[in-house]
């Protein structure tokens, strides 16, 4: 079996280590699989790396709409991305899409629109939709931060200020009227599923819930002693490790993080073993001022990209802290739990999925900073305990995390699709350039009424423009 996997990158980020993941596991298996990408980093042979858009214009409409409509339009309720179904590039006729039984996309945003993934679904092949965030089913967010509109029609979006164009509403729309019903849904959790089924788009279509893989060869448990003196820490000091791609996107919960340890701090033991320097707080990921405003020592290991030391941290840390306000299938939480280290996380998305509290690790009321720090100051005061949860972490990913029960979790879901398949890809002539060009009409429109508007805008304040600089002129001239 032939499985083309489609994902913007191919290992940089989080939903596409996991497809990267995934890609791996079908091939340990023994099954013909490639990554088609936009963006690639690794060395596979196997990742197609495709050119994007080549049409100014076209790249020239879209960056309008996300730029003036969307990204500069944000209400305060998330400052999760928001993105239009676009650019998309037409992949229907590459040669691996062509030779392939099964097609799955995964994270495709500024890869894959609308109208090139209903070309794909011409082929008449058996398309899996693996979701590692919501906006496959809403009309561009990624997160919904509580809004439930996509159960419906996306109109009047709260996450947008001036939303007189309607965008989200017409987004879905579009989908809808493209490939309603003619995607198989694959989820990573229980959460995601149950969003899906009650979503407009995905409501009617085969949904199933299959988790990630994570490399438990890799991210595995060092000696604990020999972990932390990598890191100039002694035996005896507790480490509490939290990491995110991004400090500074809300729904990552670094606020409520903080509010927590400031809790903790509250507690007179705690307070002493932080002066004591026996407590140490690590923070892996893009960090910026946001640590100076915290009264406690945290120390930032910076960026890491290398699995290995990423998973000695994990070995040296006590207890890994995950306060996410929303959240899918987090790998960092997967990647702690394989090595050992149990993890302290608000029960929300597919984390409670994962994780059974008081045994695997401890989960806490949602946006309760207050229950939080109780969990955290539970398992610090507890060497043994969490020694027994992290003993129970790492049984549960080799129970139900290791990538031979995913491969063979998909294996048996295409197995089913090509059964009922009714026929192969059909002929059509070849197109050499993978450029789409095409654009829903009416984002087309609005985008030239945006345009004439920045025109005016420009013309209007030009008189203004031409007084300063004559202003500075004459300033000058003096």
């Amino acid at each position: 079996m032939k499985t083309a996997i489609i994902n913007t990158d191919d290992i940089s980020g989080g939903a596409a280590k996991a497809a990267y993941r995934l890609h791996k596991s079908l091939r340990e298996a023994d099954q013909e699989s490639y990554v088609v990408s936009v963006n690639k980093v690794s060395d596979d042979n196997n990742v197609l790396a495709v050119a994007g858009m080549h049409d100014l214009q076209y790249a020239k409409s879209i960056s309008l709409i996300q730029n003036e409509l969307i990204d500069k339009n944000r209400t305060d309720l998330s400052d999760t991305r928001f993105s239009l179904p676009y650019p998309g590039v037409d992949l229907s006729e590459h040669e691996i899409i062509r030779e392939a039984d099964v097609i799955n996309l995964h994270w495709v945003t500024q890869f894959q629109s609308t109208e090139t993934i209903s070309k794909l679904l011409s082929l008449n092949k058996p398309v899996i939709w693996t979701l590692h965030d919501m906006c496959p089913f809403t009309g561009g967010c990624h997160y919904t931060a509580g809004c439930e509109n996509y159960t419906a029609d996306c109109y009047d979006c709260p996450q947008l200020e001036n939303n007189k164009y309607q965008i989200p509403y017409h987004v879905l729309k579009n989908k809808i009227t493209h490939f309603k019903n003619s995607i198989t849904v694959v989820c990573l959790n229980t959460w995601m599923a149950r969003c899906a089924r009650q979503s407009t788009l995905f409501k009617d279509s085969r949904i199933e819930i299959m988790p990630n893989s994570i490399e438990t060869d890799i991210y595995k448990p060092f000696p604990k002693e020999k972990a932390k003196k990598t890191l100039n820490v002694s035996s005896d000091t507790c480490v509490l490790l939290f990491g995110a791609a991004t400090a500074r996107v809300k729904r990552k919960g670094f606020s409520q993080l903080l509010c927590s340890l400031e809790i903790c701090m509250q507690d007179e033991k705690f307070n002493q073993l932080v002066q004591e320097e026996k407590i140490k707080i690590i923070i892996f990921g893009k960090t910026g001022s946001e640590l100076e405003k915290f009264s406690i020592p945290l120390f930032s290991a910076g960026e890491i990209h290398d699995d290995n030391k990423i998973a000695e941290l994990y070995s040296a840390a006590d207890l890994f802290i995950l306060p996410s306000l929303e959240d899918n299938l987090p790998n960092t939480m997967l990647e702690s739990m394989a090595c050992g280290t149990p993890v302290v996380a608000f029960s929300v998305g597919g984390i409670p999925d994962v994780i059974i509290d008081n045994e695997n690790g401890m989960l806490a009321e949602p946006e309760n900073a207050k229950a939080l720090a109780g969990k955290i100051l539970a398992l610090v005061f507890d060497k043994t305990k969490r020694k027994e949860m992290g003993e129970q972490c790492r049984k549960t990913i080799e129970d139900q995390y290791v990538s031979g029960k995913q491969s063979s979790n998909y294996n048996r879901l295409f197995d089913q699709l090509l059964k009922n398949s009714k026929a192969s890809s059909p002929k059509t002539e070849s197109n050499k350039n993978n450029t789409c060009e095409e654009i829903d009409p009416y984002f087309l429109k609005i985008s030239k009424h945006v345009a004439i508007k920045k025109r005016i805008t420009w013309l209007s304040l030009l008189p203004i423009r031409i007084f300063s600089i004559l202003l500075r002129l004459l300033k000058a001239i003096k």
